[in-house]
């Protein structure tokens, strides 16, 4: 997921970048709003937050899990840190240096915001059933996002022991 949503990123010419779903579980009118959102507000990112959702009481708390979990170890502010569309400015993208080539670049991408002090907003939506196909989501990718928290969590500690602070 992350591989090709970093080499989509980096085809990209405009002022504006991001990506989305296409399954239809968000509604097509979502992505002018969140694109409106951040121009208009003059943000960094823009994307959604899903605050109804009908994909499985089992998807939905490894969901919750995730993003508390998250926001705990990063103290990163956003509520869905996997919502999508997500749209940003090209200044921003350019200093996120992406590295993830899994779920995780959804991850990196918040913690970029964080860092920086990036200008954002979640636009809250419904997040629909599934029309067609099956979703990618498995316990694996579960524990992967674990992994994901633990190695970063553990870059970040080493990082900020060796800058001598």
């Amino acid at each position: 997921y992350g591989y090709g949503v970093r080499k989509g990123l980096a085809t990209c010419r405009g002022k504006y970048l991001g990506w989305g779903w296409g399954d239809l579980q968000i509604k097509p009118e979502m992505f002018y709003k969140v694109f409106r959102a951040l121009k208009d507000g003059n943000l960094d990112i823009a994307k959604i937050r899903r605050i109804k959702r009908f994909d499985g009481f089992s998807r939905k708390m490894q969901s919750f899990v995730f993003n508390n979990l998250f926001r705990l170890c990063f103290g990163v502010d956003f509520e869905d840190v996997n919502g999508c569309p997500k749209i940003m400015t090209r200044r921003f993208y350019s200093t996120a240096q992406l590295t993830a080539d899994d779920w995780f670049i959804d991850s990196q991408i918040a913690l970029h915001a964080k860092d920086t002090g990036a200008k954002w907003v979640e636009l809250p939506t419904v997040f629909y059933n599934r029309q067609s196909g099956l979703s990618n989501y498995n316990m694996s990718l579960g524990l992967e996002f674990l992994s994901n928290i633990a190695r970063y969590k553990l870059e970040r500690i080493m990082r900020w022991l060796s800058s001598g602070k």
